[in-house]
């Protein structure tokens, strides 16, 4: 099974100098030539842009009755900013940019910090002039077999990836979730350890449309034993001030716990 080098994947894109027209599907593209050296209304210089983003987690879903596979790349988050300017990049009020993609679609996770209750939507890549995913692989993995191994492994400040498998009977999908593990719990006297880490995705099954990756949502994925695992997800979450709503934001507060086959993986020394 192939195990992702998380520190040497990224996603590759280019996008055009900034229009923004409106396509079919309702997505904004970025679409037209622009004069050289133009400068857009926010100050920010209309060059186009092309970017290098370093991987986060991915998710393998599996339709256990057709064979249909297809996999999916959560990037890490940068902040909005302002392209190229002089003075002031950040842009405020300030917003998390995060997406996930496929090798055909993507879907943007960029919200506010309070949530309007919208649901994902994805588009295909149109707005981009090229993308191009590199995934590496990790050299020579080894799956720690046990508690011990993992301990081991994490005395030793070995590099980790972990796969969590997950079923769901009612969808008959499959999904293989997998991530570098950032923290590791452990406790060599109990030979017990335990993993908390992400964010990674996990799989909304019930929400499966047309496009697998609008089930996928953001999450941390949490255990102490190979065969379950529990994910919190972000999700809209309500603010009760005195027993009353006062807004809803975007927060991790909704949990699922999965029976599943959790592997980890280190390079073999």
């Amino acid at each position: 099974m192939r195990v992702t080098d998380f520190s040497r994947s990224y996603q590759h894109w280019t996008r055009p100098p900034q229009r923004i027209i409106e396509s079919e599907d309702s997505y904004k593209l970025w679409s037209r030539p622009s004069e050289t050296d133009a400068v857009g209304p926010s100050g920010e210089m209309d060059w186009g842009n092309s970017a290098r983003i370093q991987l986060e987690a991915r998710a393998v879903l599996t339709d256990e009755v057709t064979g249909e596979s297809d996999e999916f790349f959560l990037i890490v988050p940068c902040r909005a900013e302002w392209m190229y300017r002089e003075d002031a990049l950040f842009q405020m009020p300030n917003w998390e940019y995060r997406q996930i993609y496929s090798r055909t679609r993507g879907m943007g996770l960029c919200k506010a910090l309070t949530s309007e209750g919208e649901q994902p939507f994805s588009t295909t890549l149109e707005r981009y002039t090229s993308t191009r995913l590199v995934v590496k692989p990790l050299s020579n993995p080894r799956v720690l077999e046990d508690d011990k191994a993992v301990i081991e492994a994490t005395e030793k400040r070995l590099p980790m990836v972990a796969q969590t498998e997950i079923s769901d009977a009612e969808s008959g999908m499959r999904a293989v979730v997998e991530y570098p593990v950032k923290t590791m719990n452990y406790h060599p006297e109990r030979n017990r350890y335990q993993v908390d880490t992400g964010p990674v995705m996990w799989p909304k099954f019930l929400a499966l449309g047309t496009h697998w990756i609008e089930c996928l949502r953001m999450s941390h994925v949490i255990y102490n034993r190979f065969d379950k695992a529990e994910f919190i997800i972000r999700c809209p979450t309500p603010i009760e001030v005195e027993g009353k709503e006062v807004c809803e934001v975007l927060h991790y507060s909704e949990v699922h716990q999965h029976e599943a086959k959790n592997r980890i993986f280190c390079p073999s020394t």
